[in-house]
């Protein structure tokens, strides 16, 4: 009856045009802007993924032509119902021209389920549910799955807003509506990003809202509460100053090799340019020569056939000489062409 009654309610929300989600989300659990290096989100660099922060955005990448990568961040809690905001923009990896990037709803920590809603460059979006590692479309599977909005932008960046209560959710493309839908496999989990196939995702701002969890855990009260703010507060500041100071340490380094750069040779470097531009313009006039002589050569080879056809010895004798010339003279501007593109090559 479970299933039966959840098929209804996915066979009525592809039709559902009006948001469903009306709740006022005030309790903001986690928002960030990436501007210093935080240990809420993982760092790494493998030959399959990198999950980096860099120049005020959180950069997701998947560099492998198969599966997909996510990352989640450190949150104590499973939410059932939030307002989920990102801003986000794509990139292909390789010859990827269409890659593809999204969010992660009510996250496992098994790690063996979420909801995924993914766009694309081509102004299409997607939800697929992710069960033990496998994606399944929760909406037909023409086209893959992928329908069309209005509301997203083929270049990017792209705002995604997804609030849900419960099982409902409603979908937002920069601040437009999309569509609702409904889905009940998981009632609780946790949010995150996710990059496809050779896909880059850039996230420069992240903003998670709810009111409860769905199993609160126990906090200090009164005066250890505040400190725990306090301290909370500070480790913030201490962060976010030592990710200032290590960015100078790279920027002073970097001021100091450039100062010690060898000026021998940048000279070198331009007397070289120039040497090589002599040799250009010789290839040029020595493959001018070479181009005549053959020419030459072809017309004496003509004459020397018709005097042979008329027997006439000494004439063919002083040709055959003359020919022999023009065939050294040649040989020796062939040699010269081949000694310059050497030299141009090295």
């Amino acid at each position: 009856m479970r299933y039966f009654s959840l098929l209804i309610l996915l066979s009525l929300s592809k039709f559902t045009s009006g948001q469903l989600v009306f709740t006022k989300f005030d309790n903001v659990v986690l928002h960030d802007d990436f501007s210093y290096v935080s240990n809420r989100w993982e760092q790494k660099n493998t030959s399959a993924e990198s999950f980096i922060t860099s120049e005020n955005a959180y950069v997701l990448k998947r560099l492998k032509n198969s599966y997909f990568a996510i990352s989640v961040p450190k949150l104590a809690d499973q939410y059932e119902s939030f307002e989920l905001i990102t801003t986000v923009k794509l990139e292909g990896i390789g010859d990827n021209r269409n890659p593809s990037a999204g969010v992660v709803l009510k996250a496992q920590e098994t790690g063996d389920g979420a909801v995924i809603l993914e766009i694309d460059r081509k102004r299409q979006y997607r939800i697929r549910i992710m069960t033990e590692g496998k994606l399944t479309t929760l909406f037909g599977s023409d086209n893959d799955g992928w329908s069309k909005s209005k509301f997203l932008n083929a270049g990017g960046p792209n705002e995604i807003k997804i609030r849900t209560s419960g099982n409902q959710y409603d979908v937002y493309f920069n601040k437009r509506f999309e569509r609702t839908f409904i889905e009940s496999s998981f009632d609780a989990g946790k949010i995150g990003l996710y990059a496809g196939p050779l896909s880059s995702l850039s996230c420069d701002d992240i903003t998670l809202r709810a009111n409860a969890p769905k199993e609160s855990k126990s906090v200090a009260t009164g005066g250890d509460q505040t400190y725990t703010e306090l301290a909370l507060v500070f480790k913030t500041k201490i962060d976010k100053q030592q990710q200032e100071i290590d960015q100078l340490s790279t920027d002073l380094l970097e001021c100091r090799s450039n100062l010690t750069m060898d000026t021998t040779a940048i000279s070198q470097n331009k007397i070289l340019r120039e040497e090589n531009e002599t040799m250009k313009r010789q290839l040029v006039k020595l493959e001018t020569e070479m181009e005549t002589a053959k020419n030459r050569l072809s017309y004496l080879e003509s004459m020397k056939a018709d005097i042979e056809a008329n027997t006439n010895g000494d004439l063919i004798l002083n040709l055959t000489e003359l020919l022999a010339r023009e065939k050294s003279q040649n040989d020796a501007l062939r040699k010269k062409v081949t000694e310059l593109e050497e030299k141009l090559k090295k």
